[in-house]
């Protein structure tokens, strides 16, 4: 059945919404008011319809659309948000679920490319929508076809597939599906996606876990906790996944169970530990690292990348431990060139700090 109605990123109920449709030279004079009142609103943009440079129109013509150049400027604005209204505003519900796809595809593609950020909202053509999608999605004999048919539903941000994506990830048997429907909730987002995203990081096929693990790492916060219980999965893969992701994601929540993660019985584990620590940039993981690179039984990998994340860090605790593991080395390998760039940067950083020290002066000719 057809129906018309307006749906929102995450499920959001909005009481009040400004929205305008087709990128119109008028939509300039749109946003000198939401400066005025300080509002912000949803322009729904057409790439397919995006004027030629140098379009002149008559005197009187009201329907005047912007060039791309003038869809960059005018939109890019901290009050607008960009929405895909498809790329050559087609009624959805007389395209094949192919075409529906390319189209939504097409148009997202073109504008996050101008824009230079994901885009997630859709405003449908005319306002009319079905169920084929999800339909295609649930029941397609064809693997490739439900593929597409996962990928649109991501790229639409409709947040009425999430149910139907979510039992795909769990339940199709091709892989190719999987790893969309991971992709497409990522884009969708919210708590609701995240117990099966996770869950998704102890699939069979590792390329679904690299997906579910990029999708919650999209999702961002409110993955955390899920992460952080994933650290004591009994499974390798699972808990160098979350130890990634936690350190991607950068909420410093994760600080204390991620620096257990340094005594894990798996190599990998540690490498993922030590990489994420720096990146989560919370000195509270300086002792341990400091161990970590000092132990000469360890890894040299893992002592490596202890020596790297304490550069990042920049804390002057680890300067000793940094000069001693270099002057005691016989010769300078992986391990001991990461070890003096990190002691550089902790001494350009805490100069004014250590006694004696002066400011590294740079060769002339440098920048």
């Amino acid at each position: 059945m057809n129906k018309r109605f307006m749906r929102f990123p995450e499920g959001k109920k909005k009481s009040v919404t400004l929205s305008y449709d087709d990128c119109m030279e008028e939509d300039a004079d749109l946003i000198g008011l939401l400066e005025k009142y300080q509002m912000k609103a949803t322009f729904n943009l057409i790439p397919g319809w995006f004027a030629k440079e140098g379009t002149t129109y008559p005197e009187g013509e009201t329907y005047r659309l912007v060039t791309k150049k003038k869809a960059k400027e005018m939109y890019e604005h901290p009050l607008v948000e960009v929405a895909n209204h498809g790329n050559e505003h087609k009624y959805m519900t007389s395209l094949t679920p192919l075409e529906m796809a390319e189209d939504t595809i097409l148009c997202r593609k073109s504008l996050e490319s101008l824009y230079g950020k994901i885009i997630r909202g859709m405003a449908y053509p005319y306002g009319w929508y079905d169920d084929t999608l999800i339909d295609v999605l649930k029941h397609d004999k064809n693997g490739s076809v439900r593929l597409y048919a996962a990928r649109a539903l991501g790229e639409l941000g409709d947040s009425a597939a999430t149910t139907h994506l979510i039992e795909s990830l769990r339940e199709d048997r091709n892989v190719d599906v999987r790893v969309r429907a991971a992709r497409a909730l990522g884009r969708l987002g919210g708590a609701i996606v995240v117990e099966p995203l996770v869950e998704a990081l102890n699939d069979e096929n590792p390329q679904v876990c690299i997906t579910a693990t990029d999708a919650l790492i999209e999702i961002g916060d409110v993955a955390t906790d899920a992460l952080i219980d994933s650290l004591d999965h009994e499974k390798v893969n699972v808990r160098c996944d979350a130890t990634r992701a936690l350190g991607e994601i950068g909420n410093k929540k994760a600080v204390d169970k991620i620096i257990n993660m340094l005594y894990d019985e798996w190599v990998n584990v540690r490498i993922y530990a030590v990489t994420s620590l720096g990146k989560l940039n919370d000195t509270k993981a300086v002792p341990a690292l400091i161990d970590v690179m000092k132990n000469r039984s360890e890894n040299e990998l893992v002592r490596a990348g202890a020596a790297a994340a304490l550069g990042v860090l920049r804390d002057p605790r680890a300067l000793m431990p940094l000069r001693e593991l270099i002057m005691e080395a016989e010769e300078l390998g992986e391990l001991e060139d990461t070890a003096l760039k990190s002691f550089k940067k902790i001494m350009a950083a805490n100069w004014q700090s250590i006694p004696g020290a002066t400011p590294q002066k740079k060769p002339a000719g440098t920048f």
